[in-house]
């Protein structure tokens, strides 16, 4: 069992989930929300932590374009972390067998 620390966050994005798909996608175009309206100051706040949970079937992450063979392989009932706004901005993630998704779980959260 891994253990998450979810310490300092701020701000938590309910726990949601969409599925994966056979196109190579963040987080963001997955459909999770990875950033906050802008504030009456203008500011656009951005995600810096994300806990995914793969369920059901395995997927491929990676920065880049990672195919249904190319990239990290995370298997059905592991999770993955990603620690700052610039890996959930790079980040993508595509189904490891074409045409057989994966339900996404993601626990979104803010720093500051």
């Amino acid at each position: 069992m891994q253990k998450i620390k979810l310490e300092g966050m701020k701000h938590q994005e309910d726990v949601v989930s969409f599925a994966s798909s056979d196109v190579a996608r963040t987080l963001d175009t997955i459909g999770f929300t990875v950033e906050k309206a802008a504030d009456t100051t203008g500011r656009v706040q951005k995600a810096d932590f994300a806990l995914v949970y793969v369920e059901t079937n395995d997927v491929r992450i990676g920065s880049g374009t990672p195919t249904d063979s190319l990239g990290l392989k995370i298997a059905a009932g592991d999770s993955f972390v990603l620690e700052s706004a610039e890996e959930i901005e790079i980040t993508k993630v595509i189904s490891a067998v074409a045409g057989v998704h994966a339900t996404l779980h993601a626990q979104i959260g803010y720093h500051s």
